[in-house]
C-alpha cells in the first residue's frame, strides 16, 4: 500500500476496483522489477497479534448461558429469527 499510495492510477479507487487496476499495474511490471518485490516481501517481518487464548474476554451471562443451552431448540429456524425466538424464551422463564 505504502509503494502505491501516490500513484495517478489508483487515485480515487475503493475496494474491487483497487485491486484490479493494481493487479495491472502489477502484471505490467517487468520481471526483474517484480522479483524485487518479491524477495522483499519474503525478507519482511510480518508482526502477528494473539487475540485472548479461550476466544472469550469476560465470563458468559445469564443470558449467555441459556443461549448456550437453549439454541438447539430455535436451529429449524430461519437464522434472522433465531435470536428473536431466544430473547423470548429468555423473558419468558426469567
Amino acid at each position: 500500500m505504502k509503494a502505491t499510495k501516490g500513484h495517478a492510477a489508483l487515485a480515487g479507487l475503493v475496494g474491487g476496483p483497487r485491486s484490479r487496476a493494481l493487479m495491472k499495474l502489477w502484471r505490467a511490471l517487468p520481471v526483474e522489477q517484480r522479483n524485487q518485490y518479491t524477495l522483499k516481501g519474503a525478507t519482511t517481518a510480518v508482526k502477528v497479534t494473539r487475540r485472548c487464548v479461550s476466544g472469550w474476554t469476560h465470563k458468559p451471562n445469564a443470558y449467555n448461558k441459556f443461549v448456550k443451552a437453549h439454541y438447539k431448540q430455535v436451529m429449524k429456524l430461519p437464522a434472522a429469527k433465531r435470536l428473536k425466538a431466544l430473547s423470548k424464551l429468555y423473558r419468558k422463564s426469567a
